[in-house]
């Protein structure tokens, strides 16, 4: 359904990303009246060079479902961040457990010393852009709405930081092998962020969950770290409860220990989804740092950081 309308847009330099670009227009309040039947919206959204498209059509059937997934946005936006030339692909079905609305592939491609971004596009754009569009096609198939676009340059880091900066996205979704989506592990660092991390985890389709298990890592050399982070999982516990996640599913567990990577790493284990909010990252480092990348690369399982 509507796979063969995924919106295209041009292949760009790292160099180009974090220009000044007009003002997003103004996006409709979900669910629009005029979606509950099969049309296409009239929606548009700025591409890269600074262009607006037409947004493909995409499934009625999860537009119910969206005041309560993000009941304080209008049109969440997942950025969903790949690399070439083997890039990690969402499967089908994982895919079948996510409920946002709309997702922006984003394939990257990390340049040679000496290389330009226009000798690798080329050489490599056209087959890049091909599987980037069949990857978008899979969302379109699940009912995501889905649009994509290809970066070449030196520092996917700057690269995400950028585009994230510039296309203000809820959450970034960092690939990985998981077939299903029934088990996640929410990491719970601070109170502050509790209740906002337990609504947005409504994302997760109802039908596919199957357990909902809080960590939280203290820090040993606290008196305190392990009671407040007790502290912190039941109000996160609550939240969940609240927002319509059984009980009987959701664990608490406390954790020590200084490497909060390799903590989260060994609490990984055996989950189809590892949900982390933007302050689950090193001191002094980036929301795309080495705790998110360091999960998928030592356990292949998907994470989802919360904006």
């Amino acid at each position: 359904m509507g796979g063969k309308r995924v919106r295209r847009r041009k292949t760009v330099p790292l160099g180009s990303l974090g220009r000044s670009r007009s003002p997003a227009p103004s996006r409709p309040t979900w669910p629009h009246p005029a979606m509950r039947s099969e049309r296409s919206s009239n929606t548009v959204k700025k591409s890269f060079e600074g262009q607006t498209q037409r947004p493909s059509r995409f499934s009625t059937q999860n537009y119910y479902r969206i005041e309560s997934v993000w009941p304080n946005m209008e049109h969440p936006n997942v950025l969903v961040f790949v690399e070439f030339p083997d890039p990690d692909i969402p499967t089908t079905g994982f895919l079948k457990g996510f409920k946002y609305p709309d997702a922006e592939v984003v394939g990257f491609y990390h340049l040679d010393d000496g290389e330009s971004p226009e000798e690798a596009r080329a050489e490599r754009g056209d087959e890049f852009t091909s599987e980037l569009e069949e990857i978008a096609e899979r969302f379109e198939r699940e009912g995501v709405r889905a649009d994509h676009d290809l970066v070449f340059g030196h520092d996917r880091v700057a690269a995400r930081q950028q585009i994230v900066e510039r296309d203000a996205v809820d959450a970034i979704l960092l690939p990985g092998a998981a077939n299903t989506l029934g088990k996640v592990l929410i990491a719970a660092r601070s109170l502050p962020n509790a209740e906002r991390k337990a609504t947005l985890l409504d994302i997760v389709a109802e039908d596919e969950l199957l357990s909902v298990d809080l960590v939280h890592i203290a820090d040993p050399d606290d008196p305190d770290g392990e009671s407040e982070g007790q502290r912190i999982l039941k109000q996160t516990a609550s939240a969940l409860a609240d927002a319509g996640v059984p009980e009987m599913r959701i664990n608490r567990t406390v954790r020590t220990g200084t490497d909060v990577a390799f903590e989260l790493s060994q609490a990984a284990r055996g989950y189809d989804l590892i949900v982390l909010g933007e302050t689950e990252r090193d001191l002094g480092d980036r929301i795309f740092g080495p705790i998110g990348e360091y999960i998928v690369d030592e356990r292949d399982v998907p994470v989802l950081i919360l904006r």
